[in-house]
């Protein structure tokens, strides 16, 4: 069965699955306060927090099955562990099981670049004294435009398996935010 009938990359596939994933994560209560004027630091770390160990559940995954090693998340990681200081490891990998998989959750992680430079801005009036190292990282199209290549290169055959790891990745993002705002609340409760 071709999941991709339809479709005529495996880009507007995963964009399409993963739509209601995707646009959860810009109505989750703690990243929606990104762009927010009454962001507060202990939010913006929060949001960090679940950033950083999304991103190193994935990047643990992907180092775990060699896999491709030119798009890793090792600068998006040292970006938000300098902001973080000392934020910790994440537990574990991301249950990824294959190349394709970390494919997927490689496209949630990289595509994220793109809001960077939305919050960069809103975070340059809003929260200007606080380290931001993560989202002073420059967007990088060309890097974006190989991933894209690579990821094409898949095909139809191996779409289910590309959509599985950006499925997990944007539920361990989500995931990851509501763990770090219920932290957040634990730490200001009296």
């Amino acid at each position: 069965m071709n999941t991709m009938a339809g479709f005529e990359t495996v880009r507007s596939f995963l964009a399409t699955k993963t739509g209601a994933e995707h646009q959860a994560l810009h109505d989750h209560p703690l990243f929606s306060k990104l762009v927010s004027e009454d962001l507060t630091a202990q939010e913006y770390t929060a949001c960090m927090e679940a950033q950083f160990h999304t991103f190193g559940r994935i990047e643990a995954a992907r180092a775990t099955l060699d896999a491709h090693s030119t798009f890793t998340l090792e600068s998006q990681i040292a970006a938000l562990s300098e902001d973080l200081q000392h934020p910790g490891t994440p537990d574990h990998a991301l249950d990824l099981r294959t190349a394709d998989e970390v494919l997927g959750a490689l496209y949630v992680a990289h595509g994220s670049q793109f809001g960077r430079a939305v919050i960069r801005r809103a975070l340059q009036t809003n929260l200007p004294d606080e380290p931001r190292a993560y989202f002073d990282l420059p967007t990088d199209a060309a890097g974006w435009r190989r991933f894209l290549q690579a990821m094409e290169a898949t095909g139809p055959g191996q779409s289910d398996s590309v959509l599985r790891g950006a499925t997990l990745a944007f539920e361990l993002m989500h995931d990851e935010a509501d763990a770090a705002g219920s932290r957040m609340q634990a730490a200001l409760q009296p």
